[in-house]
């Protein structure tokens, strides 16, 4: 029986410098397994970690999506490994400060990393709905400033990449945080790269979780309009 060892799959321009790919194989495990943004797929066996890699520089907050086969015996599903492959592509070919930065794609047979720098403020839904007793409300400026960088990154995604990117679940799970507020779009999953341009929209036949398509405004409060 051959040895298999993790791998790099494709170079990415957003490595960071103190980054140990075995450090990261190693972490995650139960013990700091953590929900750290939610797309509203849930795909099983995938769970998100936090990694903090410690590196002669400053420490690096990773997080890790991992998808692993329940029985160790068999191989990652060709599903999975696509999936993952295609937000890697995304991500690395699209570099925007309002879009999350992939760090790298490690696979082997019975699982597959995605790995991502973590804005340290977490979700915007934690921010909008915070504890009573340790969070506090977000500031207009803030709010401001936030709803501007999502519109950036949508802006970028929609205009300024050579092929459209529709991201197709925009909410306040997967806005993330950096340590000035300032917004990160993520999760891509969902995410697909329309080739006919925007004056083409892409076909719905299967909705993304999340999101119900359109619903007119009389719909909500039981009226009918036209």
């Amino acid at each position: 029986m051959s040895l298999q060892f993790w791998h790099r799959s494709c170079p990415v321009v957003t490595l960071p410098a103190e980054y140990h790919e075995q450090g990261i194989v190693d972490n995650p495990t139960e013990n700091n397994v953590r929900r750290v943004w939610a797309s509203r797929r849930t795909w099983e066996d995938e769970q998100l970690y936090l990694v903090h890699d410690q590196g002669t520089g400053l420490p690096t907050t990773l997080v890790v999506k991992k998808f692993q086969s329940v029985n160790p015996v068999l191989q990652v599903h060709g599903n999975a490994t696509y999936r993952y492959n295609s937000e890697m592509f995304l991500l690395a070919s699209n570099s925007h400060d309002n879009i999350i930065k992939a760090v790298d794609l490690i696979q082997r047979e019975d699982a597959i990393m995605l790995v991502y720098e973590y804005p340290v403020n977490g979700s915007l839904d934690y921010w909008m709905h915070p504890p009573v007793e340790t969070g506090r409300p977000l500031g207009w400026a803030e709010r401001r400033a936030i709803a501007i960088g999502v519109a950036k990154g949508l802006c970028h995604l929609h205009h300024g990449c050579k092929k459209p990117i529709v991201h197709h679940n925009i909410s306040p799970e997967n806005i993330l945080l950096d340590q000035n507020f300032k917004a990160v779009i993520a999760s891509f999953g969902e995410a697909q790269m329309n080739m006919a341009g925007l004056g083409q929209p892409l076909p719905i036949t299967d909705l993304p979780p999340g999101n119900f398509g359109y619903a007119a405004p009389g719909t909500c409060i039981g009226r009918s309009s036209d």
